[in-house]
């Protein structure tokens, strides 16, 4: 049976001065970032309720796929993962959502091929990923035409909106490592993220998701004494506006 939920924004944490950089997130209509990330996560939402130990329970999948499905803020990119010193789309686990400049993504996808240190072939290589875009060999084509750098040397462009990466998390604990681990994969590959948020349940939410889960209390306990996360963070934890039973 289905059920209209409608959640909040019960807690919320900083880390490695998030709350000082935030404001000066933007999406790429310009709008500020941390405003239009709590308009999206509160709002309403058509769950599968079902029964577990004789309670009313949801679905953490059902809900995670609802809150990725009502992601339509500006400049937004779902499943994002790393491939070749920048971000791709095409189907891989990765960051659930992103925020990025695309003209400096472009930039750092070609300067990994055709840069200072490039790769073997790289022109021709660099000629041949759009698929890995989800772009036609048009549009990739164009997307490079706006770089002028000669081949050798590397392209150097400002960004324009700080690189921002996030995960919805109610799965069970040990995907926190793994989330983790994936944020760190990333920087180790000279890839520039500058904002990290992780949205997970609190309250009644994670009591009717299940037991195990990666809630907002464990979370924080996690990140505050492991220390692994070093770009700013902000960590939320959603709940019910009101209890149902």
């Amino acid at each position: 049976m289905n059920m209209e939920y409608t959640l909040k924004i019960k807690d919320e944490r900083y880390f490695n001065n998030g709350n000082l950089i935030l404001p000066f997130l933007k999406d790429e209509g310009n709008h500020p970032l941390g405003e239009k990330i709590k308009e999206w996560l509160q709002s309403k939402y058509d769950l599968t309720e079902l029964v577990r130990k004789n309670k009313h329970g949801v679905k953490a999948e059902a809900l995670n796929k609802a809150l990725r499905a009502k992601l339509e803020i500006e400049g937004a990119h779902k499943e994002t993962h790393v491939l070749y010193n920048g971000f791709s789309h095409k189907g891989k686990e990765g960051f659930d959502f992103s925020f990025y400049d695309k003209d400096y993504n472009t930039a750092c996808i070609r300067n990994y091929f055709v840069g200072e240190r490039g790769c073997y072939n790289g022109g021709e290589r660099l000629d041949g990923v759009y698929k890995d875009f989800k772009m036609t060999s048009k549009e990739w084509k164009k997307e490079l035409s706006k770089i002028n750098t000669p081949y050798g040397e590397d392209c150097k462009t400002e960004k324009q909106r700080l690189t921002v990466v996030g995960e919805i998390q109610f799965g069970n604990w040990a995907m926190i490592e793994h989330d983790i681990q994936r944020l760190m994969d990333a920087e180790e590959q000279d890839v520039s993220i500058d904002y990290y948020i992780y949205i997970t349940a609190t309250g009644n939410l994670a009591q009717k998701l299940s037991d195990g889960i990666v809630n907002y209390e464990k979370a924080a306990s996690f990140f505050e004494n492991h220390k692994l996360v070093k770009v700013p963070m902000w960590l939320i934890g959603l709940d019910l506006s009101t209890e149902v039973e």
